[in-house]
């Protein structure tokens, strides 16, 4: 096989180990967040529970995105895909200023599904990133994407 189709197979790979990382964080934080709710019989506000469902149309958004990235390996979708990463990032930081807001106005639903509330936003925040991660090879490949999000410093900097 040719280098190229080694590449594609090993971004592929890559991918495959992505969406797995998506699946555990879906089966073993999810699922005993969902446990722990209904054990101990607790309940979402109604605005933590539509940012919670925000967040997770967007994923649901997002995997159909990142299924034509992977097919089509299209630039532009994949620039869109890593922009709608960002976007997740500012809804996570929303939901979580949101919903500390509300537990300094004692609100009581928030206080006692306070954890269940953030870590649900984190996890989904998390399986979105996990999702994204198609986008990486293709914008790099096409010399769309830096090394590093890291400010280098100029020579000045040292003088």
């Amino acid at each position: 096989a040719s280098k190229r189709t080694h590449k594609e197979l090993r971004e592929l790979m890559e991918y495959a180990i992505a969406l797995e990382a998506a699946g555990d964080v879906l089966v073993k934080r999810i699922t005993q967040l969902a446990e722990q709710k209904s054990e101990e019989r607790l309940s979402l506000t109604p605005a933590g529970l539509d940012e919670l469902t925000l967040m997770h149309d967007r994923i649901l958004q997002n995997l159909g995105l990142a299924m034509n990235v992977l097919i089509s390996g299209d630039v532009e979708s994949a620039r869109l895909l890593l922009e709608e990463k960002g976007e997740m990032t500012r809804l996570h930081r929303a939901t979580r200023k949101k919903h500390l807001k509300r537990l300094s106005t004692g609100n009581g639903i928030s206080l006692d599904s306070s954890d269940i509330h953030l870590e649900t936003a984190h996890a989904l925040k998390e399986i979105n990133s996990q999702i994204a991660a198609i986008a990486y090879p293709i914008l790099y490949r096409e010399g769309q994407l830096l090394d590093t999000r890291l400010v280098t410093r100029l020579d000045r900097d040292y003088a």
